[in-house]
């Protein structure tokens, strides 16, 4: 086969078809090949004719019901397999399926450095390198005709809001007559208030995220459920006061205890054009719950608020933080790089440990007795207050902030990627 031949004629095909769908088409008949498109979201956004691949069940169910089956997701997400998430270019690949005698040859839909899912060749015929070669092109064609329909393209009853949510996470829905042509047709007009869920997907769930998403769309009737960025995103329409508000959460406590991860909440917001700062809100809610060592499982944003807004200073200027330190604090970590002392690691762990010094002794890996020698020398040289409620809450929020700026400096924490702002 000359690749030479087909290349113009691929290029042909792309100026004179009027959607992706048509496209593959065209592509399928010139590589003599089934392709298909695939979202994200492992929805099927464009596919050649199936009509004689009786043998390829999972590529003729895909097709027919519009989206990879939960079998199939699952498989790809498996740890043997989690390999293909990791590739970032659209430089092609192959994989084979036990329930299939075809090889998938696989290349990537990359926009501006973001995958948003994949152009998959079934191989019935043998694939010359030629066509193996040809694979980029075809997927950097499609990515420009996806580009170009998603800003015409009408959602109705909230057929592929994956998409939507995508592009409301990216802050691309933003003037008035797009996000009402966009969202408002995806059914949600009538909603007043939104959620958003946030959940971390560890390697220890990733060949459970797709009954992950099926329970909370359980849980949570008509929300939309995406993958994204390495998370789970939940967007919910929820109501004030909240029907059966307590046993919800209890719901999602238990599922979150099961899969050993953690959800954050976000605020009640109204405009759906807040999603991007309500979603770096999260993952700031996220960091700092981490860096309390409260590992949920269900946290919220408005528990962390106060936090957050002193550790927000940190996006321009981490040496703003040293401003909410309180003298106390100041002194103790002065006197530990003067002396190599650990007064400020003990501190810390004391006053998360709700001043217990059983507890404290575990967090730091030493004798409970070391904690309570340290404890009584810290009051005896600096004059510690551990007893008032407002002097422990100012001790240990300036803790909170100073190992935060620590974790900063030695690069822990990434303020340009999990702090900065929209």
């Amino acid at each position: 086969m000359d690749s030479s031949n087909i290349y113009p004629k691929i290029l042909q095909s792309f100026f004179q078809v009027s959607s992706v769908d048509e496209f593959i088409k065209e592509v399928s008949v010139l590589i003599g090949n089934p392709v298909i498109v695939v979202g994200k979201a492992f929805k099927v956004l464009a596919s050649s004719n199936v009509d004689d691949l009786d043998d390829a069940p999972f590529w003729t169910d895909a097709v027919r019901t519009g989206a990879y089956c939960d079998e199939l997701i699952e498989e790809i997400l498996t740890e043997h397999c989690a390999w293909d998430l990791q590739v970032t270019t659209n430089e092609p690949y192959e994989r084979s399926h036990s329930d299939s005698p075809y090889m998938w040859y696989i290349s990537k839909l990359v926009f501006r450095g973001e995958i948003y899912g994949s152009v998959v060749v079934l191989g019935v015929q043998p694939v010359p390198v030629e066509i193996w070669r040809l694979l980029p092109f075809v997927s950097n064609l499609v990515v420009k005709l996806l580009s170009a329909e998603k800003y015409n393209i009408v959602f109705n009853d909230s057929r592929l809001y994956e998409a939507i949510f995508v592009d409301l996470l990216l802050g691309n829905v933003q003037s008035d007559n797009f996000f009402d042509n966009r969202v408002l047709s995806a059914k949600l007009e009538d909603a007043k208030c939104f959620q958003l869920l946030t959940v971390p997907i560890q390697d220890n769930i990733r060949a459970s995220i797709g009954n992950l998403k099926h329970t909370f769309e359980y849980l949570f009737p008509g929300c939309w459920v995406i993958l994204y960025d390495n998370h789970l995103q939940v967007l919910r329409i929820a109501t004030r006061p909240l029907v059966n508000s307590a046993m919800l959460n209890e719901k999602v406590r238990d599922l979150m205890c099961r899969y050993t991860t953690l959800v954050c909440y976000s605020d009640f917001f109204t405009d759906l054009r807040q999603i991007p700062e309500v979603y770096q809100r999260t993952l700031r809610t996220l960091k700092i719950a981490k860096l309390l060592h409260n590992n949920g499982p269900v946290i919220s944003h408005e528990e962390y608020r106060f936090y957050d807004m002193a550790m927000s200073a940190a996006r321009y200027d981490n040496n703003a933080l040293d401003g909410f330190l309180c003298s106390k604090v100041v002194e103790i970590r002065t006197y530990d790089a003067k002396y190599g002392t650990d007064y400020f690691q003990t501190l810390l762990a004391f006053l998360q440990s709700e001043k217990s010094c059983p507890l404290a002794a575990k967090r730091l890996f030493t004798h409970r007795n070391t904690v309570l020698y340290r404890i009584a020398r810290m009051r005896e040289l600096f004059d510690l207050d551990l007893d008032s409620p407002e002097s422990w809450f100012q001790l240990l929020y300036s803790c909170i902030v100073a190992a935060y700026k620590d974790e900063i400096s030695n690069g822990d924490i990434k303020v340009t990627s999990s702090f900065s702002s929209q």
